[in-house]
């Protein structure tokens, strides 16, 4: 199988790309990355970068809804703002020293992405 990466032009509806973005937002973001990369320190374990990413995800506007993990899963971003919400981004953490498990763009067969649609099918199937 040959992959085909799609440059984010490609990927994003028109209809997205259209939107504008202000300059505070932009500037919000640039301020949270600068707070987020050197919290993600590489001797760090993957339980350790979810509350830096957590932080960075709440001020980059996503405030309002929950943002924990859940179970096995190591992030959890729910479609509200209750715990009972149901499951809107699924995130999951890999260890720099664990290269091996992260998707590439010439190699999707990982365990990141394994055990991301592994748990996504737990959620839209058993609970």
């Amino acid at each position: 199988m040959k992959l085909h990466p799609l440059l984010p032009s490609q990927a994003l509806d028109l209809a997205y790309r259209r939107q504008k973005v202000s300059r505070v937002a932009l500037d919000a973001f640039e301020a949270a990355r600068r707070q987020l990369l050197p919290e993600l320190d590489a001797a760090q374990d993957e339980a350790d970068m979810v509350q830096p990413l957590s932080r960075f995800l709440s001020a980059v506007g996503l405030s309002g809804y929950y943002l924990n993990s859940h179970k096995k899963r190591d992030l959890v971003l729910r479609t509200g703002p209750q715990a009972t919400d149901p499951f809107g981004v699924l995130f999951e953490l890999k260890h720099q020293k664990n290269k091996a498990e992260m998707v590439q763009p010439t190699n999707l067969n990982r365990k990141a992405l394994h055990e991301l649609l592994l748990y996504y099918f737990q959620e839209r199937t058993c609970e």
